[in-house]
């Protein structure tokens, strides 16, 4: 068989792709972000290399502005242009502080300083070539003042001659001629100011010279004059020679001026070396950056091409891996519903067997209890009711173990049924005491109960919770020698707590956890010394479970073990003691009438032996048909009836009596199948009564009180049965005995019994099925062969056999032909010789 993908698996390869997806997705998220942040970052420094430029050339800008307006400056010595001049230079100063800002690396600040410090020299040049500027704007040369100055002073003087009459004080020739003041003023100009300035003399010496007192005027005649003036050639010397100093003090600050020129010029065309050098800087550096951004633009696509391309990958190797999973789950799956059809086929088997088997041997145990308890009455010796009394402990013990194989059949098919029971809690635990006092009296054990004073009447399944609790008294008893056994009953909140202690052999801690298990005993020793099956304790943990409650242990070697377990409670109807009502009234049918139906001779005898007495009229019948007649002629309080019996079980007897005869009269079934899904037809009928097969004198007398007294209150079970499908298991061998092998146990007597029954059974119907072929056909019987014969075929798992027998038992519904039915008998007559031949030699070999 192929191993088996768990769905969690599946389900964990999805959370491992999500995840993945997921991851992919974050990664592919991240690098997206990342890069787009550092395009953006680029895409800004590339802004900053803008700005780069754009200050570097508004410095050659400003500069040259500088330097054009310090020009204008010095030509014209307008005022306005002398603040633009420093308007230009405190911004060039701004942007040379600015730059180390987009410059931040060393290189580029010393490049800054450098600019910084030339242009600071340049400016002390364009300072001292501003003053050399504006001298010359203000000075006259002396050789535009030699020109201005003529040679001698030539003007005209109009006299007036005089006769001479007196002379105060000098005597002069004939005439003197007189200058009017006015006129010899107006005749003192620069020159003559500029002598006297040269010269050192004052107005009022000339004054005093070239005004003589005259005191008498001889003449008046008028004429013109020119006079030499030596004082201005002083003058003209003197400026000859300072325009001599003059020109060489020009030529020395033009070669001044040149030189700053060159200076700065020089310095200007370092500075622009500079600046080209940042600007070659910041281009190399805008390159570097594109050429990273495009660098990462390759990048950042090439993975996001990578990751989508592993996402589309991973999503398409996960919906493959997982598509694969999911088909070999769903063929899985499918496998399993098969198996778990074939299961269920063959629980059904096992059921079927376990009920057939059940049924076969609970019927004659019937008759060996009923007629063992009947011998036990009469008038006997002590030898001869020792042996009475045995054979029914036997007995009893045999139906023991077959309700156990029978519980743990219906356990594990989950057909148990819980009835609602008024249980009266006080009762029920005397009850207990007396079922098992007199075996705790012979084994001087002390045997006592408890139970709680605010418990009184609750609500549970009284027979399961006996089964329990007989099944863990018993066991206390059985492996206590000597003290005690001691059991309660306590309400706590809204759970009911049992506890069973005793003083016995006490269980291994390493056994304690494995006690519960199916077929599991302490040892093999003590299985074989105290007898049991392993299952007592199982079977008991499950009822409890099913129930709703749970069971624990605590145990010490030679000290004694305490089983206790819980149940829900829930709050009872109060009613009147069972016990004291039985006792008041035990058994009392005198003034009823029973009709007793039952295929077997010795129960329909044990029946008669038992009831005979007890009631005012009993009729017992071995057949339907005249348990029909005995209806017409009589009424009858109650109608007992086997459950399966030929031609017309109890079921169909009993729609017949329901439906045609339209007779209401209570109806009690007796049968050994306990099993049996069909009673699920008359589970809601409360006038519908069921006793299992063996049954003790004590058990009917008690059932009949119920049906007639009312002396217990079950109420049917809201679901009684479950049905389920079970499966069958192909072989490839002739048959397969692992399902039996399974169910005995390991039991080789068990097993041998089983096969013995299997083999007589076969031949038996293969003996009904050649009878019925002959003419006339009985398609019928010939079914009902086929379908009683499927279920030991099944168990045992003969395939071949059982596609015969299948079609055999269709019969029942179509008429197969003379010829091909007896095809079928001849290959299955093939089939079961050497396999009967192979049975036969497992059991005696």
């Amino acid at each position: 068989m192929s191993k088996i993908v768990p769905e969690k698996w599946i389900q964990t390869k999805v959370t491992i792709g999500f995840i993945i997806i997921i991851a992919i997705a974050i990664v592919i998220f991240t690098i997206s972000y990342f890069s787009v942040a550092s395009i953006i970052r680029v895409q800004n420094q590339e802004i900053g290399n803008e700005q780069e430029f754009t200050y570097l050339n508004q410095l050659i800008f400003e500069i040259i502005e500088t330097e054009g307006v310090s020009r204008i400056y010095g030509v014209t010595g307008d005022d306005k242009f002398e603040m633009e001049y420093q308007i230009h230079h405190d911004s060039v100063l701004s942007i040379i502080s600015y730059l180390p800002y987009l410059f931040p690396d060393t290189a580029s600040k010393n490049s800054i300083k450098e600019i910084e410090r030339l242009y600071l020299k340049k400016k002390e040049f364009m300072d001292q070539l501003l003053q050399i500027n504006i001298i010359n704007l203000h000075r006259s040369t002396t050789e535009s003042l030699l020109e201005s100055i003529p040679d001698s002073l030539n003007y005209d003087v109009t006299e007036y001659t005089y006769t001479t009459i007196k002379v105060d004080s000098l005597n002069i020739s004939d005439s003197l001629s007189l200058s009017s003041e006015p006129a010899e003023e107006k005749k003192r100009g620069f020159l003559k100011r500029m002598s006297d300035f040269l010269s050192g003399k004052k107005k009022k010496d000339e004054e005093e010279d070239l005004s003589p007192v005259v005191t008498q005027q001889v003449d008046s005649t008028v004429k013109k004059q020119t006079r030499p003036d030596h004082n201005i050639r002083n003058i003209k010397k003197q400026l000859q020679r300072v325009s001599r100093q003059e020109a060489y003090f020009n030529k020395s600050l033009q070669q001044h001026e040149n030189d700053l020129i060159k200076l700065d010029r020089l310095l200007t065309e370092q500075i622009k070396s500079i600046v080209g050098n940042l600007q070659n800087i910041s281009v190399e550096r805008n390159i570097n950056r594109r050429n990273e951004m495009e660098s990462m633009r390759s990048s950042f696509l090439d993975r996001i091409l990578l990751l989508v391309g592993s996402a589309l990958f991973l999503m398409l190797f996960f919906i493959f891996w997982i598509s694969r999973d999911i088909s070999k789950s769903l063929k899985l799956k499918n496998d399993i519903i098969r198996a778990k059809e074939r299961v269920d086929r063959l629980l059904k088997v096992k059921e079927q067997f376990v009920a057939h088997m059940s049924h076969e041997i609970r019927t004659p145990l019937t008759s060996i209890i009923g007629f063992s308890e009947q011998l036990y009455g009469l008038k006997l010796r002590d030898k001869e009711k020792s042996i009475a009394n045995r054979i029914r402990i036997s007995a009893e013990h045999l139906i023991g173990l077959i309700n156990n194989i029978l519980d743990f059949s219906m356990l594990e098919s989950g057909k148990v049924e819980f009835f609602k029971d008024q249980i009266h809690a006080k009762d029920l635990m005397e009850e207990l005491h007396h079922l098992f006092d007199i075996k705790a009296h012979d084994a001087n054990i002390e045997f006592s109960y408890e139970v709680d004073p605010e418990l009184n009447v609750f609500e549970s399944d009284s027979l399961r919770l006996k089964q329990v609790l007989i099944n863990l008294i018993g066991n206390a008893l059985k492996f206590t020698h000597k003290g005690s056994v001691k059991y309660k009953v306590e309400l706590l909140k809204d759970r009911l707590f049992f506890t069973v202690a005793d003083t016995g052999i006490g269980i291994p801690k390493d056994k304690q956890k494995t006690i519960f298990k199916m077929f599991n005993q302490v040892n093999i020793s003590l299985s074989r010394k105290y007898s049991g099956t392993g299952l007592g304790l199982s079977i008991s943990r499950q009822i409890i479970e099913a129930m709703g409650g749970s069971i624990s242990l605590h145990s010490k070697i030679d000290e004694g073990s305490v089983f206790k377990f819980n149940i829900p409670y829930i709050k009872g109807k109060e009613i009147a003691s069972y016990s004291s009502e039985l006792n008041s009234e035990p058994y009392n049918f005198m003034d009823k009438t029973i009709l007793a139906i039952d295929d077997d001779q010795m129960i329909c005898q044990l029946i008669d032996g038992i009831l005979h007495d007890q009631c005012k009229r009993l009729d017992v019948n071995s057949s339907a048909e005249m348990a029909l007649q005995a209806l017409e002629q009589q009424k009858y309080d109650l109608i007992m009836v086997d459950l399966h019996m030929p031609e017309i079980d109890g079921l169909q007897l009993m729609k017949i009596i329901r439906h045609e005869k339209k007779i209401e009269t209570p109806i009690l079934f007796l049968t050994a199948d306990m099993v049996n899904t069909e009673l699920k037809a008359v589970n809601d009928n409360k006038s519908i009564w069921l006793l299992a097969k063996p049954f003790t004198h004590n058990q009917i007398k008690e059932k009949l009180s119920e049906i007639f007294y009312g002396i217990t209150n079950n109420d049917k079970p809201e679901n009684m049965y479950n049905n389920h499908t079970p499966a069958d298991k192909p072989s490839s061998k002739e048959y397969d005995l692992t399902g039996v092998e399974a169910f005995t146990g390991g039991d080789a007597e068990f097993l041998n019994s089983i096969i013995h029954t299997f083999i007589e059974n076969t031949n038996e119907g293969i003996g009904s099925i050649s009878k019925a072929i002959k003419e006339p056909i009985n398609h019928y019987e010939i079914g009902e062969r086929a379908h009683k014969m499927l279920t030991g075929f099944r168990q045992f798992k003969i395939e071949k056999a059982i596609e015969i027998l299948t079609k055999m038992e269709s019969a029942r519904d179509e008429e197969i032909p003379f010829n091909e039915l007896q095809l079928l008998l001849e290959k299955l007559k093939l089939i079961w010789n050497p396999i009967e031949k192979s049975l036969k030699e497992k059991i005696t070999g």
